[in-house]
């Protein structure tokens, strides 16, 4: 049965205000039905981006539903390819709701006098902090302080600005490869950075760098690049080049 005719279907025994179906694997929004509500955007988009994630980091694979209770209640059904959303003006029975849903689609309706597969506390309701406190528990910790940041910051500041004043009239591909082969022996550089048309520091860094290590690491990256500056254009022309970048970062 077609998503919106199991959820005009659904509404005509359970108070459901609207829904929305997600894809699994990339969180696009396939469908929506009934009246626009930002908490079942919210929590739908979150689960279709990091929902199949967290089942499987949590081993809840095979948790067929989830409960949010909040000023309305959301219902979330785990399904082999998407997640299927509902909110409802009052709090619902989940299992008379999940067999009914099961019902109208052909599946197997799990007894009621058998045990659901959802854990007691899942199905008594779980708000989205419980989701975002696993999400986060997933995700790499940031291991860079606000000031080794903002040095590391300054210094690929540099370095992009002489690649950018080397490259003028020629490949910047070039010195963008001699950064990749210098920090290819500097391990935590390299976890550090994401190398592509410019250099850039990522927005979490799983490994602690010290401001020494910072210091010396781009030093010798800088130090590359203008030792090659000066084999390309010879010392004059290197040396302005420099000059140029200095003022340009001046500016800034």
């Amino acid at each position: 049965m077609e998503f919106v005719k199991i959820a005009e279907n659904l509404k005509k025994e359970f108070p459901v205000k609207s829904a929305v179906l997600l894809n699994k694997e990339d969180g696009d929004v396939m469908e929506t039905w009934g009246n626009k509500n930002q908490l079942l955007n919210d929590a739908g988009a979150f689960l279709g981006s990091a929902g199949e994630i967290i089942f499987k980091k949590l081993s809840l694979t095979n948790m067929k539903l989830i409960s949010i209770k909040s000023k309305d209640n959301i219902i979330i059904f785990n399904r082999e390819n998407d997640f299927l959303a509902f909110i409802f003006s009052e709090e619902q029975d989940e299992q008379n709701f999940y067999n009914k849903f099961l019902e109208l689609t052909k599946e197997v309706v799990i007894p009621k006098d058998e045990p659901s597969e959802v854990p007691d506390e899942i199905a008594a309701g779980s708000d989205m902090g419980d989701l975002l406190n696993a999400a986060n528990a997933i995700e790499d910790e940031d291991k860079l302080s606000e000031i080794e940041r903002k040095l590391f910051n300054a210094k690929i500041a540099q370095i992009n600005f002489l690649i950018n004043e080397f490259a003028i009239g020629g490949e910047k591909t070039k010195w963008v490869n001699v950064v990749k082969e210098g920090i290819r022996n500097m391990e935590k550089i390299t976890l550090a950075l994401d190398i592509a048309d410019d250099i850039k520091l990522k927005s979490t860094v799983p490994v602690a760098i010290s401001k020494e290590d910072i210091q010396k690491d781009s030093k010798e990256i800088i130090d590359t690049l203008c030792k090659l500056a000066v084999k390309e254009f010879g010392a004059k022309d290197a040396k302005q080049k420099v000059q140029n970048v200095i003022l340009k970062l001046n500016k800034r």
